[in-house]
């Protein structure tokens, strides 16, 4: 975990959603995956209207991009 990361909450859980249906698995609802991420130190920060989870950062194919 990285205090400085940072990613929208909304796309962490698109990902997620792929994740999980590419390897035949069954999802956790938003809020129970939110409780998941807390459990672990992750929290959710609100910003400009949209929601962030703070700590983590969703891999790009550029390793130049956080």
């Amino acid at each position: 975990l990285n205090s400085e990361l940072r990613c929208i909450w909304s796309d962490l859980y698109k990902r997620y959603n792929s994740f999980c249906e590419a390897n035949g698995d069954q999802p956790l609802r938003k809020h129970s995956l939110l409780e998941a991420f807390a459990a672990r130190g992750l929290k959710i920060l609100l910003s400009h209207g949209k929601r962030f989870m703070r700590g983590i950062a969703i891999k790009t194919e550029d390793p130049s991009v956080l």
